[in-house]
């Protein structure tokens, strides 16, 4: 009778064990979960360095352009293909 009634004290606690090793890896706060999370924060943080590099790059761009008519000249020319009213723009295909 003892044997039996320590025979199921040990499967209760080896039942109460695995679900809490199950509860610990897979619950809505569980190891896997923050796993996940940890590697979309990474991913986020990751986008947010790439846009505040672009943002810097960009302000500098704009500071370069105020107030200096060659860099100026030198977009419009370069990006919008603009010329002035005594020039021709030829475009070649490649």
């Amino acid at each position: 009778m003892k044997n039996k009634r320590l025979n199921e004290m040990v499967w209760g606690g080896i039942l109460i064990a695995t679900l809490l090793v199950a509860y610990t890896f897979f619950s809505e706060r569980g190891l896997v979960k923050s796993r996940v999370l940890s590697m979309e924060r990474d991913a986020i943080v990751s986008k947010v360095n790439a846009i505040e590099a672009d943002n810097r790059s960009l302000s500098a761009n704009i500071e370069s352009l105020r107030g200096n008519m060659e860099t100026i000249e030198k977009t419009a020319r370069t990006e919008l293909d603009l010329v002035r009213e005594d020039e021709i723009l030829f475009k070649f295909n490649k």
